[in-house]
């Protein structure tokens, strides 16, 4: 009974640091820097590779479970993934980047509640859900 319970506090320690360890991954990318080779090396094999459904011009898109990334010409341009466990606050990047020009805006999304959080000399996007008070997506992108 007693290794029943140590392994029932265990095993969420286990999945805890897995989860931080691919986001240290995935923040080991850099937009504008890392290319589609080494970003493959970092993450392993995408679920899926599709052109861009926005804009053809755009690249292609390489998805995971956890996090997708925009390529062009090989190069990875944009990271969009789900927030840190501590940036999930709008909050958060409120003060992280005090100071910081920052524009945030209402989406035309019906019902839905949405802002987005434009950070561009951090080349950050954050996507923000109202109706539930959390931080959605965190789209990182190649800063010219």
């Amino acid at each position: 009974m007693k290794t029943l319970g140590l392994n029932l506090l265990f095993i969420p320690l286990l999945l805890t640091i897995a989860a931080c360890s691919r986001q240290y991954k995935v923040s080991s990318i850099t937009p504008g820097k890392t290319t589609v080779d080494q970003a493959l090396k970092i993450l392993n094999e995408p679920i899926s590779v599709k052109k861009s459904s926005i804009n053809e011009e755009m690249g292609l898109i390489y998805k995971w479970d956890d996090v997708s990334l925009q390529v062009k010409d090989k190069v990875v341009k944009a990271i969009h993934r789900g927030p840190a466990t501590h940036e999930k606050d709008l909050q958060f990047w409120r003060q992280k980047y005090q100071g910081v020009e920052s524009k945030l805006t209402q989406l035309q999304s019906p019902g839905e509640g949405l802002l987005r959080m434009n950070i561009p000399s951090a080349g950050l996007n954050i996507l923000y859900n109202q109706r539930n008070d959390q931080v959605v997506t965190v789209t990182e992108y190649e800063t010219l």
